[in-house]
């Protein structure tokens, strides 16, 4: 793990934007490959070279890898399990600057792990107090509890496990509907 940053944007995200932008980037080359091909045609023709310029064979490379990439980026979406989805749900929320930092992380602070395991009746998640205060994630189940939207909108943290040595924070997830039956 790195170090927390106030500025770090996209390091929070899930895989699926981050592959995208890659795409887009490609997409881009794709762009620029073929504007400098009609410039140095537009050169040679001006200035009379004899050239033949043709960036066709890079331009359908460029294409198919970006196209690819995003291929990549949706199947990538389509596949990814749920405990992983929770996990970098909350992952965002608790480092994010945008989501209000509840752990107070200052800049170059170790950020805890977010463990996200399957059980029986829902998930288990284990975040780690290596430098986040102990009580600070002690006191996280309600602003988990709220992360989870949509799709796990259901789950609620219903139990929390605490470590004598305040080394982890544990809680369980449980989908509500369950507990109602």
């Amino acid at each position: 793990m790195g170090g927390w940053r106030r500025d770090s944007y996209l390091r929070y995200c899930s895989p699926t934007p981050k592959i995208i932008i890659f795409g887009a980037v490609f997409l881009l080359l794709v762009g620029l490959t073929k504007a400098s091909e009609y410039v140095v045609r537009s050169v040679s023709k001006q200035f009379k070279f004899d050239i033949v310029i043709d960036f066709t064979n890079l331009f359908v490379f460029l294409l198919g890898v970006s196209g690819f990439v995003i291929l990549l980026a949706i199947l990538e979406k389509l596949f990814r399990s749920n405990k992983r989805n929770i996990m970098y749900i909350i992952r965002k929320r608790l480092c994010a600057v945008c989501y209000g930092n509840p752990l107070n992380l200052k800049d170059g602070e170790i950020e805890p792990s977010v463990v996200v395991k399957k059980t029986d009746k829902g998930y288990k998640i284990t975040i780690d107090c290596i430098s986040a205060n102990y009580d600070d994630v002690a006191d996280l189940e309600t602003v988990i509890s709220g992360c989870l939207r949509n799709k796990y909108g259901n789950y609620a943290v219903v139990a929390k496990e605490e470590d004598i040595a305040g080394i982890y924070v544990g809680m369980i997830l449980i989908w509500m509907k369950e507990l109602s039956a």
